[in-house]
């Protein structure tokens, strides 16, 4: 849809209803922001009102799931992702995840969240807008003077580097290899012919301190 694919989106989103209905779906857990914004959409047709979503930072929260990759009393700052704004279930439930920890906040956070940068596809349509977006953002981020960024969208995570990790990347004791996910970004999105990639290297953004 963001890349002037509307009917396309139109055809998967009709074909994923016909799935969930098919399957009797009665509760959808949610691990990316973005996904819970578009499913919360579907699911106000008819056939899917009754349908549970429930995003994944909370159901961790239900399972007392700890942060574990962590060190006691390290600080935190959270990046809220823009589809999350009106809904704030991931701002509420990675915070709650983060309890215990020092968490710091930015002035742009929950519901006044700026972007990452690569919303809308901009790093095809307008590389240069992108990057300047991303740019800010680190540099917010960074003056809170938080050990560890941590976020819930993976695309956000990217974009962030080196500074940004995934909620499930503490959760579960683990790092993402991010050279590698660019790298791979990159490639695919180079197959569009909406221009080209800004998607700025972890070299560059080092830079950044």
């Amino acid at each position: 849809r963001n890349i002037g694919e509307a009917s396309v989106f139109e055809d998967y989103r009709r074909q994923l209803l016909e799935v969930l209905v098919a399957a009797r779906v009665e509760k959808i857990i949610v691990a990316c922001p973005g996904c819970y914004h578009n499913l919360r959409l579907l699911c106000e047709w008819e056939a899917l009102k009754d349908v549970e979503i429930q995003a994944l930072p909370v159901a961790l929260c239900d399972m007392e799931l700890p942060m574990v990759a962590c060190d006691p009393g390290a600080s935190v700052c959270v990046h809220d992702s823009c589809p999350d704004r009106s809904h704030g279930v991931f701002a509420d439930g990675i915070r709650a995840l983060l309890a215990g920890l020092d968490i710091r906040e930015v002035q742009h956070n929950r519901r006044r969240s700026q972007c990452c940068g690569m919303g809308k596809l901009r790093a095809l349509t307008h590389p240069e807008l992108s990057a300047k977006l991303t740019d800010d953002r680190l540099f917010e981020l960074k003056a809170s003077g938080a050990d560890t960024v941590v976020a819930g969208c993976l695309t956000c995570v990217g974009a962030l580097q080196p500074v940004a990790r995934h909620y499930l990347e503490l959760a579960f004791r683990t790092r993402v290899d991010w050279n590698g996910v660019h790298a791979t970004m990159e490639e695919a999105l180079k197959s569009f012919d909406a221009g080209p990639v800004a998607y700025t290297g972890l070299e560059e953004r080092s830079s950044l301190g």
